[in-house]
């Protein structure tokens, strides 16, 4: 039951970020500097990036979209991550 819930929350919450992205994007905004970090880093040989965050992946997939982040990381492991957190 809680797991249900659980999904369905997510997937409900993940819903309102999508549906207010342009607000998303008019009021939020990336860390000074992440942008060049995540470039430069991209660039380096052997460098692997990924995501830690709070969020669910959905949500955090949406937040590095609107913010034009989402191509400067591997978001393929985001959901092993949050496993190992959660079991923590």
């Amino acid at each position: 039951m809680v797991e249900g819930l659980e999904a369905r929350y997510n997937r409900k919450l993940a819903a309102l970020y999508a549906r207010h992205e342009d607000e998303l994007c008019a009021r939020g905004r990336a860390l000074p500097g992440a942008r060049e970090a995540l470039t430069a880093l991209a660039e380096q040989p052997g460098v692997v990036q990924t995501v830690l965050t709070g969020n669910s992946r959905a949500v955090a997939v949406i937040k590095l979209h609107v913010f034009g982040l989402d191509r400067l990381g591997d978001l393929t492991n985001l959901d092993e991550v949050t496993r190992v957190l959660d079991m923590a």
